[in-house]
């Protein structure tokens, strides 16, 4: 995909929103809030140190470890640059000694190794905190109450103490740590947990009030355990507190109410991780293929036509045989209202929008959105827009036209799918994601076209046809064996057959990875002189998923560049994006082979995006206060 027309649209249904758990009462004067994910537990190793323990599997087994593998990728989305757990630690600054051992988790069953630690390494981090101190937690005196209501109220306790307890033993022995981890972080659950609490403040016989000196202890501990995680915390922070799930409730209500606290629910995270397990929790499928089909698509070529009778844009070649033949037949209708009204247009990729139309036709369906062209142009412009490109198809007798170059548009189509066959880059690309897509690509032979370019907004303007991801496919001498011609050809040459493969199809595949998972993108932290240069929307967050977009697509393609061409042929590739001002292709194409290609028979690449979006946040905190974008402040 070009630049800077490369950008292209997706459909944003974000999974549910990250919603701060309670909403502090001012903002913190530093504009920069700590953010906090905290997530509750139950002790994985069962120390048996709790009033109800939990015995669980072994989750050292293969199949749990994948899960936690996933619960890790996906709590690595909330880009945490500090880790706090429930550990007990003396020195001042209450970083625990030792490094993170990678082989503790082969062998260690604590939650604090197992999903602390192994989100720590992940994000790069070299240390976690013990935020946990010493805390009073004596029944004796309240099983000492004798006397009605008390002594019913400390029977009522324990049993609901036991009953929860067997239920979270069913929940985690079948379900997945994902799936339990939900459901044990649920608003529902944590006030059952705190239900035990409510209850023990009953035990008393009138004179001796043990009950409501158990809680006041368990509080003062929480307090006190709030405060140590405060001290850890710097203004900007992202930290990830692990603790048992009893301690959540009291958490949450200090924690949440700081004004310079910003407090994040787990369950996006934990949805995120359930949906990633759905997908890699089997091995890799090395049979995975790519479907696809080769045509030319009257929508979108009506709408080249308009909008090059607009002069919107001009193809590469000034003259040949096809654009001397669309002059002859359209160019008396340079001044039609669809030309006129087309003028405006800021660049050609809204040729997408020819999926609206039926054939033989055109018979215009109206979208039921437009996706990122709504903010561009207004969806009253694009139905008008759409409206008049009808309207021109009749006037020109558009279908005429395209009957009269079906030979042509049959031995183009011919072309391409042959080659296509032979380079057979859908092939490397399948191995490559470690699964196929759901979408069967339509490679759209455009003749009048300019770029390549990849359709992600066809589910939202034609969800008819949503089971196609359309790719243009220009006509373009600069990939052709003989260079300069004057008659349209399609049988690229091998390396720029697969590069424009590999691109296009990949921004296409990130629409179906990042399904369930799209805030691991939007939320991605990275700005630099050469991004700002795709800000097209009011939401930075857009902004940045449209660049992380066109940089991972071009990262996939020279990855496999490398493999199927040699590293020189990626090199050269990488030094012609640096000299557009491109710095993060590098680190993220070496990030790729370093980091995902060894693993990916164990972990296809929609489970790897959580820890590359990670990786991409790292880069852009790394980069020097010259190189990032000055605001207008």
């Amino acid at each position: 995909m070009s630049f800077p027309r490369a950008l292209i649209a997706a459909v944003l249904t974000l999974f549910a929103a990250v919603s701060a758990v309670a909403t502090p009462v001012e903002p913190p004067a530093s504009g920069k809030p700590i953010t906090i994910l905290l997530l509750g537990t139950h002790h994985l190793h069962n120390p048996g140190q709790d009033l109800v323990n939990i015995d669980t599997d072994n989750v050292l087994s293969p199949a749990r470890q994948r899960e936690l593998e996933a619960l890790g990728d996906a709590l690595l989305g909330f880009r945490p640059n500090k880790v706090a757990v429930e550990a007990r630690v003396s020195t001042p600054d209450l970083a625990m000694s030792g490094s993170l051992d990678p082989k503790a988790l082969a062998s260690d069953r604590n939650e604090i190794t197992q999903i602390a630690q192994r989100v720590a390494m992940k994000a790069g981090l070299e240390r976690m905190y013990g935020v946990d101190v010493d805390g009073r937690f004596d029944l004796a005196p309240l099983r000492a109450i004798t006397t009605e209501p008390g002594a019913g109220h400390m029977r009522q306790a324990l049993a609901h103490a036991t009953e929860l307890g067997t239920v979270m033993a069913e929940r985690v022995n079948t379900l997945s740590i994902p799936a339990y981890m939900a459901w044990l972080n649920s608003d529902a659950m944590i006030e059952a947990n705190h239900g035990f609490y409510r209850t023990l403040v009953r035990v008393s016989d009138g004179t001796r009030y043990p009950g409501a000196d158990l809680v006041s202890d368990w509080y003062a501990r929480n307090a006190r355990i709030c405060a140590r995680i405060l001290q850890v915390a710097e203004p900007g922070d992202r930290i990830l507190v692990l603790y048992g799930v009893g301690h959540v409730h009291w958490l949450r209500d200090c924690l949440g109410t700081l004004p310079d606290v910003e407090l994040i629910h787990p369950a996006p995270y934990l949805e995120a991780a359930e949906q990633m397990l759905s997908t890699s929790a089997a091995p890799v499928d090395a049979s995975a293929s790519i479907r696809y089909e080769v045509g030319v698509h009257p929508g979108t070529e009506l709408l080249h036509v308009i909008n090059y009778l607009a002069r919107v844009y001009g193809p590469p070649v000034k003259d040949y045989d096809y654009r001397r033949a669309v002059d002859a037949w359209f160019g008396h209708l340079r001044e039609h209202p669809a030309v006129v009204h087309a003028r405006t247009l800021p660049y050609n990729d809204f040729v997408e929008l020819g999926w609206a139309f039926e054939w033989p036709g055109p018979v215009l369906v109206p979208p039921e959105g437009f996706a990122h062209l709504t903010p561009i142009k207004g969806e009253e412009w694009l139905h008008e827009y759409l409206r008049l490109a009808a309207d021109f198809a009749v006037a020109s007798d558009f279908a005429g036209f395209f009957e009269a170059h079906q030979p042509d548009y049959a031995r183009w189509t011919e072309q391409f799918r042959t080659r296509l066959a032979q380079v057979d880059p859908l092939t490397e690309l399948a191995d490559f994601y470690g699964s196929g897509l759901d979408k069967t690509l339509y490679f759209s032979i455009s003749p009048l076209g300019v770029v390549l370019k990849a359709n992600i907004v066809i589910d939202e303007v034609a969800p008819r046809h949503a089971h196609y991801g359309p790719i243009l496919i220009p006509f373009d001498p600069r990939f052709l064996a003989e260079g300069d011609t004057d008659a349209a050809r399609f049988d690229y040459l091998d390396e720029p057959l697969a590069n424009a493969v590999w691109h296009e199809a990949t921004h296409i595949a990130l629409e179906q990875f990042a399904s369930g998972q799209r805030d691991v993108l939007l939320d991605i932290r990275y700005a630099d002189a050469f991004s700002r240069q795709f800000e097209l929307f009011d939401d930075p967050r857009l902004n940045t998923y449209f660049f992380v977009h066109e940089v991972l697509s071009d990262a996939v393609a020279i990855a496999l560049k490398g493999q199927r061409f040699g590293a020189a042929s990626a090199e050269t590739h990488l030094e012609l994006n640096e000299a557009m001002g491109g710095t993060l292709y590098r680190p993220v194409v070496e990030h790729l082979q370093r980091a995902y290609v060894p693993h990916r028979a164990q972990r296809d690449f929609r489970a790897h995006l959580p820890a590359l979006a990670a990786f991409i946040s790292r880069t852009g905190d790394a980069l020097p206060a010259d190189i990032q974008p000055q605001t207008d402040d």
